[in-house]
């Protein structure tokens, strides 16, 4: 009975994706409306829940064939959703997953009997409890799965608007347009200023790249305490032609290389490192080698 309902959703998608193997279940299936973000109408999509992933897809003007082209996969693992509030429809629901953020309406309870709110909730749960069981780790049973330190770099976080904060989130310095921009942590969305954004983590959302993250963040993900990069060390640098000038003229005479010491600190210069030398000290026409 289950092979043949993956076999049914599988003709329906044209065989694009590969749902036909014994550890997927269909849970829910069927039409549903999406409310648009830019204009807020209603469009017509067809959701496929699975016990490990949804199917977000748009159906096919055919007669036969292929019914359903898929827009988006969202995972349930890390998957929420949320009730939201809309003066042009009623009934509406956010689902947020790592890959996509849905709101999805109906005009009222019996259009959605399909895929309900419920069901996708219901779905979430019993995936958390069977990976919790499967890896029933040490670091998941110290942090819940639904706490927002178990989230911290793994989903993107709801970036927070630059114009609605006037001041740092951590050190609470004003911001200004020249000394003290305004920066966002890749982690946890905060607005804050350079200094305390001068730090960089791996994120999983983001493909383990490194981005920039605010203090607490990175010694959250880290696991060290924040400590901002160390400037390099004099050795490394180069040295200004100031240094190299005064250090010049301490190889004057009675010095390591001076013509006190018969010269011989300079018999390993060039003749026009040499001439320069006794021109600057004034002693132009005293051969080196006397």
């Amino acid at each position: 009975e289950r092979m043949h309902k993956l076999l049914k959703v599988y003709e329906l998608l044209g065989g694009e994706e590969d749902i036909v193997n014994p550890t997927k279940e269909l849970i829910k299936e069927g039409h549903i409306l999406k409310l648009s973000a830019k204009n807020r109408s209603s469009q017509e999509r067809y959701l496929i829940l699975f016990n490990d992933r949804l199917l977000y897809c748009v159906p096919k003007l055919r007669l036969i064939g292929q019914k359903f082209g898929v827009r988006a996969r969202i995972d349930v693992e890390g998957m929420e959703l949320k009730e939201t509030s809309s003066l042009s429809a009623s009934h509406t629901f956010l689902v947020s997953g790592k890959q996509r953020s849905l709101e999805l309406l109906a005009s009222s309870v019996s259009d959605c009997v399909c895929v309900t709110p419920q069901a996708i909730q219901d779905t979430i749960v019993k995936h958390e409890e069977m990976a919790h069981l499967l890896n029933g780790s040490l670091r998941d049973s110290e942090t819940p799965p639904d706490s927002p330190a178990s989230d911290l770099g793994r989903r993107a976080p709801t970036p927070i608007r630059e114009k609605d904060v006037t001041m740092c989130m951590k050190c609470q310095e004003p911001f200004n347009s020249i000394t003290k921009r305004r920066h966002h942590c890749k982690a946890c969305g905060h607005v804050v200023c350079g200094k305390c954004s001068e730090f960089r983590a791996q994120l999983k959302y983001d493909n383990n790249r490194w981005s920039r993250v605010c203090c607490d963040c990175h010694t959250a993900l880290q696991g060290t305490a924040a400590s901002p990069p160390q400037p390099e060390p004099p050795s490394h640098r180069r040295r200004s032609i100031l240094q190299v000038r005064a250090t010049t003229q301490r190889l004057g005479p009675g010095g390591a290389g001076g013509v006190g010491a018969g010269g011989r600190g300079l018999r390993g210069r060039s003749s026009l490192t040499e001439a320069q030398w006794l021109r600057e000290m004034g002693l132009e026409g005293v051969s080196g080698g006397g």
